[in-house]
């Protein structure tokens, strides 16, 4: 049996849909370079699982698995043979996990934000603001937005169709469980008192629904499922409020200018990072926002396309979409090298 190389990922309502989307683009990456790939997750929601069928990618999902396990046994029963090499995305992933595969893979690799280097054979960081000096016991360091882990469709996204109607705003804050800071952000378009029509993308673990947004005179809302891609709706977004999330590089591939807010700690350094270079406008903290100061500034960029414009043209600069195949190639070389060492 060819042995697959494992991306051994957590997702959740807690933990939302970042790991799972970002490995998922690697592992399309690496079928891409003719290598048998295999997501090993705990059990997903159906909208979740749609996202990573027909794409090459194999799908095992382990009743039970809680965040950051793994062992040789859990490899092995997943894989049916030892893994070529193994890839860990999420959180909890520490030295224990490292410790429980040692030897299992000829190459180990962890998809990391925080700059923790816990002496992998490998690492991929892709954030802007990543420090390569921060992993200095990793042998193979993949940083930087070059290594961006974006599904094949980010790749060429396609053109941007011609603006008719109102201006559309794409409301989207990643795959946890964060739907009761919608009501919020729609108290900010609304006062922005713009003509718009909004597009809110759900999450299968929402707690709300559109009943509780605010309405307007000006504004028309729309409540929409999860779905397997945003890039038709990125594409057609005259601007969007996003979480600082992995939709900020897809974001910046389809040319659609974005409002940055934070969710979590690890998103702070990227966002004020993609800020800083002009490539989004930054909010703050989604939970901390003014709803009228956030209107103001919605506003604004609303009536100023050349403002929009250069913000997705700087955002374009950041990532050219082969970032997932470029990471798989390095991570294969590698693990081809480590099998023929003596």
């Amino acid at each position: 049996m060819n042995a697959p190389v494992v991306l051994r990922c957590d997702a959740g309502e807690q933990i939302g849909a970042g790991h799972l989307v970002r490995s998922l683009a690697l592992g399309e990456g690496l079928v891409r370079c003719g290598a048998r790939a295999l997501l090993l997750t705990p059990p997903l929601p159906e909208a979740w699982r749609q996202m990573v069928a027909d794409r090459g990618v194999e799908l095992v999902e382990a009743q039970g698995l809680a965040p950051g396990q793994i062992s040789a046994e859990l490899l092995t029963e997943a894989a049916g043979t030892p893994p070529r090499a193994l890839v860990l995305d999420g959180y909890a992933f520490g030295a224990e996990a490292l410790e429980a595969v040692a030897g299992m893979a000829a190459l180990v690799t962890m998809i990391c934000d925080h700059g923790e280097d816990l002496g992998a054979d490998a690492v991929i960081d892709p954030n802007l603001s990543a420090d390569p000096d921060r992993y200095s016991r990793t042998p193979l360091r993949l940083i930087g937005p070059r290594y961006a882990l974006l599904r094949e469709e980010f790749r060429q996204p396609g053109p941007r169709p011609a603006a008719t109607g109102r201006p559309r705003v794409l409301v989207c804050l990643g795959g946890s469980a964060t739907a009761t800071l919608v009501p919020r952000l729609a108290r900010a378009l609304a006062a922005s008192g713009a003509p718009i029509e909004v597009r809110v993308i759900g999450n299968p673990h929402d707690r709300v629904g559109p009943e509780e947004l605010p309405s307007a005179d000006e504004m028309e809302i729309h409540w929409l499922p999860p779905r397997p891609s945003l890039v038709d709706e990125l594409l057609a977004a005259d601007l969007a409020l996003l979480a600082a999330g992995g939709v900020r590089f897809e974001a910046a591939r389809c040319g659609c200018p974005m409002v940055l807010g934070i969710l979590a700690d690890n998103q702070v350094a990227d966002a004020r990072a993609f800020a800083r270079c002009g490539a989004a406008v930054l909010a703050g903290w989604w939970e901390q926002v003014d709803p009228r100061a956030l209107g103001r500034e919605i506003r604004t960029l609303l009536d100023d396309p050349g403002k929009r414009k250069t913000l997705a043209q700087r955002a374009a600069e950041i990532a050219d979409g082969h970032g997932a195949e470029r990471a798989a190639r390095a991570l294969l070389t590698a693990a081809r090298q480590q099998e023929t060492c003596p």
